[in-house]
């Protein structure tokens, strides 16, 4: 038999060099993020929040862990000497709310309408609203006998027996913005009362409630 002539074997191709890693630039940081508004939901005279009304001062605060910067601030009401007003924020120059204790029990609460909680009743928002646009919803329920609504200084809209007078705020030049103030079942409010002694008095000051076109009438009587 022919003997086989050897046959050269497949020619293996020399191992590639190891490929260099490459380095991915890093990212660039996210741009900061704008804090959302806390969503806050009112049960008249009773709680705000995560506030409750007749909470202790130390309770309060811790509450309002994103909120780490109490301030005292003059807080003079005739019929509470002893009242005390704290502001809380989330830095000394960025105040979120006022909160008012006397005897060390939350009696008050009002918030900054551009910074602050975004309050709702009923569904609706209260804080950093057009003043026209709230004052009609308040109207319309005024009109059907789901809340009362009044008028104190300024022309403010206010409900004695929820406990809630709305005051307003320049949140920007020329922007004027709703802010809300809320207090709670013991404080000494009573429809028939002096429009002034609605909420502590540092919380009057402050531009006026624009006024409005028209308003609807108080609802008749039911025979």
């Amino acid at each position: 038999m022919p003997e086989i002539p050897d046959v050269p074997g497949p020619r293996r191709l020399p191992p590639r060099p190891a490929a260099a890693k490459r380095t991915r630039p890093p990212l660039p940081p996210p741009p900061p993020r704008t804090p959302a508004r806390w969503e806050w939901e009112l049960t008249p005279r009773t709680s705000v929040g995560p506030l409750d009304f007749g909470m202790r001062f130390a309770d309060v605060v811790h509450a309002l862990p994103d909120m780490p910067e109490p301030r005292l601030f003059p807080a003079a009401d005739p019929r509470f000497p002893a009242l005390l007003g704290v502001e809380f924020g989330t830095a000394p120059q960025a105040p979120t709310l006022r909160a008012y204790f006397d005897d060390d029990q939350l009696l008050c609460v009002a918030v900054d309408a551009a910074r602050g909680p975004q309050v709702t009743l009923f569904g609706r928002e209260l804080t950093g609203c057009v003043p026209a646009d709230l004052e009609r919803f308040l109207t319309l329920a005024h009109a059907h006998e789901v809340i009362d609504l009044t008028y104190g200084p300024h022309a403010t809209p206010a409900s004695p027996t929820l406990g809630l007078v709305l005051r307003t705020q320049h949140t920007t030049p020329g922007t004027l913005r709703t802010r809300p103030v809320m207090v709670s079942a013991t404080w000494p409010t009573h429809p028939a009362a002096a429009p002034t002694t609605l909420i502590p008095t540092p919380e009057w000051p402050g531009p006026p409630w624009p006024s409005p076109e028209d308003r609807l009438p108080p609802p008749q009587a039911r025979g």
